[in-house]
């Protein structure tokens, strides 16, 4: 028997689409703590050989004090999956789920060839 051919699935997210879902996610949590303020800018970190993260930039108005959020792989993972789960986006249960960077979007990869080897 030869080798199986690979089955990947993505789903592409723009970049507002991840602040308020990791946004949403963090505040979920019981001890997350978000910044005050506006989002005064986010960018995606990261991409090739270094794992995606988010670093979202508040200000609060009150002072114009600016401060730094850096959001992990782990939590924009995590907040996509309950994206996902949200819209009713139907995602395959037991496939490997990680997250890559398109320019200003990231993708949810789902390998369902792995077969949650990597969670």
């Amino acid at each position: 028997m030869g080798q199986v051919p690979s089955e990947l699935r993505h789903i592409l997210f723009r970049l507002p689409e991840v602040v308020a879902a990791a946004l949403d996610h963090l505040r979920q949590r019981p001890h997350a703590e978000v910044p005050a303020g506006t989002v005064q800018r986010a960018e995606l970190l990261g991409g090739g050989s270094e794992p995606p993260a988010l670093r979202i930039t508040f200000r609060t108005d009150a002072d114009d004090r600016r401060t730094v959020l850096d959001i992990p792989e782990e939590e924009l993972r995590a907040a996509l999956l309950a994206l996902c789960r949200k819209r009713c986006i139907p995602l395959p249960m037991d496939a490997a789920k990680s997250l890559s960077r398109h320019g200003e979007r990231l993708a949810l990869v789902m390998n369902l060839t792995e077969r949650r080897a990597a969670g």
